[in-house]
């Protein structure tokens, strides 16, 4: 009698083991993080002379986003010019028009949003809504999975031939550098081959890309790496530019600015709960929040022309 009690509790403390050492495995590997997962249906992968693996949106396209926790079906509109925009702007500015040309990443792109939900485009409506005495046009480079060094080289190809009055840069991740993580990420996905799990594949095999590089290269190099990225811009851009640096995430980075004179940070809080989807990019409560408290700032620090 004795022997069978102890063969259950046995029994019982491995199954309570399993159980806890799996709840802990969950949710380590569905961490919610804000990975944008990205289509390779919905990419060109082309490059650039100094950039191997640089992607851009498809031009001209519709771009469905299905995932099982969304409760809709958002559609990104793909512009001629590979834009997430509802309309394609002109390449000369037509008078009397301010032009804002936002960078960032997949919070810039409006990631799990429709369109016209985005940040850059409800700043678009608040501004010729609000501000009556200019027209605006706010145009949106950001693109999901993008670091610093692809939002500079976005720009160069797409941005500056639109000749923006003011750049609005939201600084999201701290440490990733694209080009340096691609080798990583690649060995990853051959060792770890998941068809049936491709997203969660992707996601895991990011954080061990990321953990790689800060490994080999060290944080001190990564943010001295990022810091040449960010100046590159000046190259290309001689107008004034805010920084939304999002919850602090970029302070090493912002410390070496090569000409701080053009630039303001606008350290923004973004942690509160109920303006964030389950994977951490902002839901469309959360972007009208943005859209809101950047034309505030704007205006407030009289950055633009609005009366």
């Amino acid at each position: 009698m004795k022997t069978k009690n102890i063969i259950m509790v046995i029994i019982l403390q491995s199954a309570l083991i399993f159980f806890l050492g799996f709840k802990i495995f969950q949710q380590i590997f569905n961490k919610k993080i804000s990975i944008a997962y990205i289509d390779k249906n919905s990419i060109n992968v082309k490059g650039t002379q100094s950039l191997k693996y640089f992607y851009e949106p498809k031009p001209n396209s519709i771009q469905e986003v299905r995932k099982d926790w969304l409760s809709s079906v958002p559609k990104y509109t793909i512009n001629n010019d590979t834009l997430n925009e509802r309309i394609n702007y002109q390449i000369e500015k037509p008078k009397n028009v301010f032009r804002i040309i936002t960078l960032g990443d997949s919070f810039t792109f409006g990631e799990n949003v429709n369109t016209k939900d985005n940040y850059p485009e409800l700043l678009e409506d608040r501004l010729n809504t609000q501000c009556l005495n200019t027209a605006f046009e706010v145009i949106n480079l950001g693109v999901y999975g993008y670091d610093i060094q692809y939002e500079v080289e976005r720009y160069k190809i797409r941005g500056q031939k639109y000749h923006p009055d003011l750049i609005l840069w939201m600084l999201v991740d701290d440490r990733r550098i694209n080009e340096l993580m691609r080798e990583f990420y690649n060995n990853c996905t051959k060792n770890n081959p998941n068809p049936t799990l491709e997203k969660q594949t992707s996601h895991y095999c990011f954080r061990t890309a990321l953990d790689e590089l800060e490994r080999k290269k060290g944080i001190k190099t990564i943010y001295q790496i990022l810091r040449q990225e960010f100046n590159r811009i000046f190259d290309f851009y001689n107008k004034n530019i805010v920084v939304i640096n999002l919850n602090n995430s970029h302070q090493e980075i912002l410390k070496n600015i090569s000409k701080p004179k053009q630039v303001d940070i606008f350290s923004y809080d973004f942690t509160d709960k109920k303006y964030r989807l389950l994977d951490g990019h902002p839901n469309q409560a959360g972007h009208q929040k943005i859209a809101e408290d950047v034309f505030n700032y704007l205006t407030k620090n009289k950055l633009i022309p609005c009366n």
